[in-house]
């Protein structure tokens, strides 16, 4: 080999950057070699057959969805019954009509995030590279053929689904192509400078495209419309940077923008999946609706109230997650991201207290958990599929009551102690409330064991006809503190449950619903009066809602006379009825028949007698000796009339 001969500086620098461009050259042509020995022979056996293996099993996943839904679909068209399951797995994929594009961007750049950040399984970056290649490329082409899954979901033209599947596919190539140069196969500096701006400016545009037609085969509003069009204008500003020479800023907006889109998109994703749970739980408008609640043993007519709160938890704790995600794919160092994660598990102190915000949320799902458990449990008790033996009306409802108590308080205690609350203050709290029971809340505190003592003596019953007072009317609930009690003319009133026990109460359905009925009524005197008896107990006698036959102590109709007067006798038909709360019907019936009935024999209903007594000593005036009243003076009205009036 013939030395090169040195006649300049540029003869030199010329002679110096060829060998250092062989150079490059050469630790290429290495770094591919060791990658293809590596792929076929450090792979020989069981990386090739964990991949066959992985492989077989996501074409089977694949084949068993694929035929499940095409039964679900026959199944919908059929109308007939099917799984909760499926109809959940259905719903679900229909809430992925808005979002199928950023999904799997996230599914594609999440856990690639997650590896690098964690620094899980790095020792097989490479299996775990072509792992995700396989099952996201499965999985496109899964969801977006033009007879996938989502052909009924997104029913586009044939070009369109082509479109959007191989604009996505393309972005999953660029993605990928960026993890392998810069993280797993550390190519040399110049191809992989290469690589990474190829990806920045051809990523940047297909992600543009992907917003463009994900915004057009999906209804969104006029606010995430302007969020893909900021989205769309920031990614094409990715692209001038990166052609302008700013590299660096160039690749930090295009995989925040793209990372914050993934996030969003799956975080939106999630909520309106809680949201369609909790409608579906709350008001089912549909068949699976009802299905899901049977399925968890609530009944159809329960509006769980307390699930929105439940939802409220969970949503403010994937929106927390979510912005984690974000300022992470941003840039945010692990040492804060550590911080704050320190903050939301261990907490922090203000003054001599600790609050855990960990600790208050489970405290707080934990709370409407065993709140909704237990009313689960009493509307089971109240439909009597929970009691062996069969109880009146109102030990259902004492146990009901009693069980949705008991359930509050425990769910308060566990609620409190999964919250991190110190009971050893109880004694202080304690004092605190004796000091308010003497002074403010006495009352309260009446009215509470009062309402205790009337659901375990029960002498009044939600359905009882009471008197309290000056009030009377239908016990309608028994609450802790008071009851509501609706009046004949359906006017609610509430009154406290001291009242029912310091006052007198008049229960008229306490024992049994039966009651009497007293019909007062008169005959002209010497009427026959054994006539006028039969006649009324044939009337009594032929009413249904009339005891007819004495039982249990009751009595037959009885017709008793009363009494005579000038003129008259007075008799009484006396009659049980089956409902005291027919009284006034039955009343109204019976006075009608034995109107019709006296009518028919002839028996007259007499008339009242009033006397008239005349004192002599005031004179009667006649109408010769009584004065006339004056006569108007026309002629004085007319000459009032005329001096009124203008010249």
């Amino acid at each position: 080999m013939s030395i090169p001969k040195l006649d300049s500086k540029n003869n030199l620098f010329d002679i110096l950057q060829n060998a250092q461009a062989e150079y490059q050259n050469l630790e290429i042509k290495s770094s591919l070699d060791a990658l293809s020995f590596s792929v076929f022979f450090d792979w020989a056996e069981r990386y090739w057959v964990l991949l066959l293996i992985t492989l077989s099993l996501i074409l089977l996943i694949r084949f068993i969805i694929v035929k499940s839904v095409a039964h679900l679909q026959s199944h919908t068209q059929n109308e007939t019954r099917v799984k909760t399951w499926y109809l959940l797995r259905w719903h679900f994929l229909k809430a992925l009509q808005s979002h199928i594009a950023p999904l799997i961007a996230c599914m594609t750049f999440l856990p690639y995030q997650m590896v690098m950040q964690t620094k899980i399984l790095t020792s097989n970056l490479t299996l775990v590279f072509f792992m995700g290649v396989l099952m996201l490329w499965i999985l496109i082409d899964t969801l977006l053929r033009r007879h996938g899954i989502l052909k009924t979901v997104i029913p586009l033209p044939k070009l369109k689904h082509r479109t959007l599947q191989l604009t996505i596919k393309i972005l999953l190539c660029m993605v990928f192509t960026y993890i392998v140069s810069e993280e797993i196969f550390k190519l040399p500096e110049n191809l992989n400078f290469l690589v990474q701006s190829a990806t920045v400016i051809i990523g940047s545009f297909v992600t543009v495209i992907c917003i463009l037609q994900v915004t057009s085969l999906a209804n969104f509003n006029r606010q995430a419309r302007r969020l893909s069009i900021l989205a769309s204008a920031v990614l094409l500003t990715c692209i001038i940077a990166e052609l302008s020479g700013y590299t660096s800023y160039a690749r930090w907006v295009y995989f925040g923008t793209l990372g914050t889109l993934c996030c969003v998109s799956l975080w939106s994703l999630l909520i309106q999946f809680i949201r369609d749970i909790t409608q579906a739980l709350q008001t089912p408008d549909h068949h699976w609706h009802g299905e899901l609640k049977a399925l968890l043993h609530i009944d159809a007519e329960d509006t769980l109230k307390n699930i929105p709160w439940l939802s409220f938890v969970i949503q403010t704790l994937m929106t927390g997650l979510m912005i984690l995600g974000v300022l992470s794919v941003w840039g945010l160092s692990i040492q804060t991201i550590s911080w704050a994660q320190n903050t939301f598990v261990e907490g922090f102190s203000i003054g001599k207290s600790t609050i855990v915000p960990l600790k208050i949320i489970i405290g707080i799902i934990t709370f409407i958990i065993i709140l909704n458990v237990g009313r689960s449990i009493s509307g089971r008790i109240s439909s009597g599929s929970l009691l062996r033996h069969k109880l009146d009306s109102s030990a259902i409802e004492t146990i009901t009551k009693m069980t949705t108590y008991i359930g509050f308080m425990v769910a308060a205690v566990v609620g409190l102690t999964m919250a991190g609350f110190n009971f050893q203050n109880l004694a202080i709290i304690a004092g605190a409330l004796s000091v308010g029971i003497g002074f403010g809340l006495q009352n309260i505190v009446n009215n509470f064991v009062s309402g205790i003592i009337l659901l375990f003596e029960r002498p009044v019953r939600t359905g009882d006809w009471v008197s309290v007072g000056n009030q009377e009317g239908f016990v309608k609930n028994i609450r802790v503190r008071s009851t509501e009690v609706q009046t004949w003319d359906r006017t609610d009133v509430v009154i406290p449950n001291s009242e029912f026990i310091s006052q007198q109460v008049t229960n008229y359905t306490l024992r049994d619903p039966h009651g009497r009925l007293i019909l007062p009524l008169c005959v002209r005197y010497g009427t026959d009066t054994q006539m006028v008896k039969s006649l009324l107990l044939e009337i009594a006698e032929a009413h249904h809602r009339v005891i007819k036959t004495g039982r249990n102590g009751i009595p037959k109709p009885e017709v008793y006379f009363m009494s005579f007067d000038e003129g008259r006798v007075h008799l009484q038909l006396w009659v049980f009825i089956r409902n005291i709360r027919d009284k006034w019907q039955a009343t109204s019936d019976l006075n009608f028949e034995i109107d019709r009935r006296f009518r028919e024999n002839g028996i007259e209903i007499p008339i009242p007698q009033h006397g008239l007594h005349i004192r002599s000593s005031i004179p009667i005036p006649f109408e010769k000796d009584m004065p006339m009243p004056p006569q108007p003076n026309h002629e004085e009205k007319d000459e009032d009339e005329n001096e009124d009036k203008p010249s």
